[in-house]
């Protein structure tokens, strides 16, 4: 006797309903376990989605690289205190005459610059401009003597004079030997603007001259 269950050759296979399988006896149901708190149970975030967040720990450690790099770059380029630092300027050594010692390029010595006479009436007088050159130690005259030795003076917007310094050095001064000097003028070093030039070697230094004293 043919039961329910039974279908005829060639038929096809019953269809499951659309909620579920279907058993033996009928469709089958599916039970859902509810939490305790009645909540859902659906899947919630993994363990690597509850590190990373929402932003995601790769993001963030690539950020955080990014501006390490930035940052120890600009530190190796500028310093510590944002721009370049230049390096300390040197002062020429005081010289035996007290008068004014510029140092001489590339480290080759000292001159010292003085009036002499010395003049009493600081508003006008006439003296000469002595230039001493020294070794860089300023105690020692500067050998050999430097040749050529000229002062250009600026005595107005328009109008200048160049003094050519004549070699005068002095046997009773034991840094005299490298003595220049000029004519005697209205040249107060106070008021001195112009340009010191002179041989020394192979080489002709310029050293700008402004308010000496």
């Amino acid at each position: 006797m043919p039961t329910g269950i039974d279908r005829q050759p060639g038929a096809p296979p019953p269809r499951e309903p659309a909620g579920g399988a279907t058993g033996r006896f009928g469709p089958r149901t599916t039970k859902t376990r509810s939490s305790d708190a009645g909540g859902d149970l659906s899947p919630g975030p993994g363990p690597r989605e509850r590190r990373r967040g929402p932003g995601g720990v790769g993001s963030t450690l690539r950020t955080a690289r990014a501006i390490l790099l930035f940052t120890s770059a600009g530190s190796a380029l500028t310093g510590c205190g944002g721009l370049p630092t230049p390096p300390p300027k040197r002062s020429a050594p005081a010289g035996p005459h007290q008068g004014v010692t510029l140092l001489l390029p590339h480290g080759s010595g000292v001159a010292e610059i003085v009036n002499e006479p010395e003049p009493s009436d600081r508003r006008a007088a006439d003296t000469s401009v002595v230039v001493y050159f020294l070794m860089p130690d300023a105690r020692t005259p500067l050998t050999p003597p430097p040749a050529d030795v000229r002062v250009r003076v600026e005595l107005g917007p328009k109008r200048s004079e160049t003094l050519e310094l004549k070699a005068e050095p002095r046997t009773d001064d034991p840094t005299g030997a490298s003595r220049f000097a000029s004519r005697t003028g209205p040249y107060l070093l106070s008021a001195l603007r112009g340009e010191l030039t002179a041989t020394v070697g192979s080489a002709r230094l310029k050293i700008p001259l402004s308010g000496l004293r």
